[in-house]
This record gives structure tokens, C-alpha cells and sequence, in this order.
């Protein structure tokens, strides 16, 4: 809310608050590490994303992986958005590093296949 009325340092703040008590929170993360990525705080903005694609996996992993892949572009870092593209979006004859957790994603279901 405090992003959409213009108050970019008051919205960076909540969420700095909303991270100390769970650094780990993917979807805080997320909007941080995006709102961090509008400011141009490149480094930190990459930081906060690449904490969306730690494991558990799940069923948003490869949007966050895009989303990821997309900062890496514009902080000029194309090698690495590359890889990260490379793991949302797998060929066939190179399996994703989803696919090579111990649990594997299944479609959209919940369920959760083990090897």
C-alpha cells in the first residue's frame, strides 16, 4: 500500500521489519527484492530473490526463477540469467535442477513426489 501511494522508503522499511522476524519469508522477499530492484539497489535486490528460490521447491519456483533471471538482466549479469532461466524453463535433453531436489514438483498439485 505504501509503495502504490509513492512512499517507496516507508514501504521499504515495513518490509525490512516484516524480514527480522522471518528473514526467510519467500513471498517478503519477493516484493522487497523487487521494490529494492525499482529503487536500483542492484546487489541487494538480487540478495532478496535469489532467497525465493531456496529449497523447499514448490509449485512458484520457476516464476521466481524468472523474476530472478529478469533482475540479473538488468544488473547487466546475463550469464546468470541465463542459468537461472535455463532451470525455470528445462529442455528436455537437460533436466531441471527443480527436478534433482530430493522432492520433485508435480504439476500444479500439491502432492509431492519422492525419487
Amino acid at each position: 500500500v505504501l509503495e502504490l501511494q509513492g512512499d517507496t522508503r516507508a514501504a521499504l522499511r515495513q518490509y525490512e521489519v516484516a524480514l527480522e522476524s522471518d528473514p526467510n519469508a519467500r513471498a517478503t522477499n519477493y516484493v522487497y527484492g523487487n521494490l529494492l530492484l525499482k529503487s536500483g539497489k542492484f546487489d541487494d535486490a538480487l540478495a532478496h530473490l535469489r532467497k525465493t528460490i531456496q529449497p523447499p521447491l514448490d509449485e512458484k519456483t520457476p516464476g521466481y526463477l524468472r523474476e530472478l533471471a529478469a533482475a540479473c538482466q538488468k544488473a547487466g549479469l546475463q550469464d546468470e540469467a541465463q542459468r537461472y532461466l535455463a532451470m525455470a524453463s528445462p529442455s528436455p535433453a537437460q533436466p531441471s535442477a527443480l527436478t534433482s531436489q530430493p522432492a520433485r514438483i508435480q504439476s500444479r498439485s500439491t502432492s509431492v513426489v519422492q525419487p
